[in-house]
């Protein structure tokens, strides 16, 4: 990588995601809801923040979708 750019390694990390078909939405407050109780439910706990990608095309919902992701552990319980 030249300059401004720079090489950076992470650690591999255990990654929860979940892809929703539909419009985008300004409220993703009930999805993260039920992503995260999913989450738990399956035995991990977050780990990190979490994060949206939208895929799709502005003013056209029936080609949108939300992947969710967040890093997630194991749960000690």
């Amino acid at each position: 990588a030249e300059a401004p750019f720079q090489m950076v390694s992470s650690p591999a990390t255990l990654t929860a995601s979940a892809v929703v078909s539909g419009a985008w939405t300004t409220d993703s407050g009930p999805r993260w809801s039920a992503f995260l109780k999913s989450v738990v439910e399956q035995g991990y706990v977050p780990a990190g923040p979490p994060m949206e990608v939208w895929s799709g095309t502005d003013g056209k919902p029936a080609t949108q979708s939300t992947e969710m992701r967040i890093a997630v552990t194991k749960s000690p319980t």
